[in-house]
């Protein structure tokens, strides 16, 4: 199938407008994970990796997954 120049670019817009819907919020909440505050502060004013180290040192969620 031939496109012509500008439905190609077209695609390429559209598309390019689908992928920044889905992993720009994901790119802030990423980003948010680092912040040291409990509430949602944009920019964070602190940066902590505290909530990344409860995460990997919480064991439960890998005793789920595990054989039993």
């Amino acid at each position: 199938m031939t496109l012509s120049r500008g439905a190609r670019w077209l695609l390429r817009g559209a598309m390019a407008v689908g992928l920044a819907f889905v992993y720009l919020p994901l790119a802030i909440v990423l980003v948010n994970s680092f912040n040291a505050d409990r509430t949602f502060a944009w920019p964070p004013p602190r940066w902590t990796t505290d909530w990344w180290v409860r995460a990997w040192d919480n064991a439960a969620p890998a005793r789920r997954c595990g054989p039993r």
